[in-house]
């Protein structure tokens, strides 16, 4: 005869609660071509990471708008630990942005700029500033709907912005 089904139904499995520390959910951070990247000097402390490159980017005219905590966030979201720390800041000179978005109103979908500070499975702190450069040569090839180009002159701006973050990344 027929059969009969229950009326309940078993839930979707859950995501993994953690990962053991000796295998990080996260592979070595690496040096990406669209960031700055910088791994810091063995001892240093994650705190002293954050510290060192917010005043970095404070002394060359940048404040810190948002800190991501990834690790929190992960955890609150998903249950799952990435096993080491890792924050994004997020970093801006309003007198910078004001011109970009001056010049292109667009521009602020890249703003601010992101940087990433974390500890690698080495225990040394990685900081890593996306590259302006490379961020805003993404709008430099997006058009409008007549054709024109919706960077305007932003590519002058983003080579002066790239040449502070690098200048921030090497004082580190």
């Amino acid at each position: 005869m027929g059969q009969t089904s229950s009326s309940t139904s078993s839930p979707p499995p859950a995501p993994p609660s953690s990962t053991s520390p000796s295998s990080p959910a996260l592979p070595e951070y690496g040096n990406p071509n669209y960031g700055l990247t910088k791994k810091l000097a063995s001892g240093i402390t994650f705190p002293e990471a954050i510290a060192k490159v917010t005043d970095a980017l404070k002394v060359n005219g940048f404040g810190i708008l948002t800190e991501i905590d990834l690790c929190a966030t992960m955890q609150k979201k998903l249950n799952v630990d990435i096993g080491r720390p890792y924050t994004i800041l997020g970093a801006c000179n309003p007198k910078l942005a004001l011109r970009a978005l001056q010049n292109t109103p667009a521009v602020g979908l890249f703003l601010p700029c992101n940087v990433a500070v974390l500890e690698d499975p080495d225990g040394r702190m990685v900081v890593s500033i996306v590259s302006p450069e490379e961020m805003f040569s993404i709008a430099a090839t997006t058009k409008d709907e007549n054709g024109s180009s919706l960077a305007g002159g932003v590519e002058v701006l983003a080579k002066e912005v790239q040449e502070i973050m690098v200048k921030v990344i090497a004082g580190l």
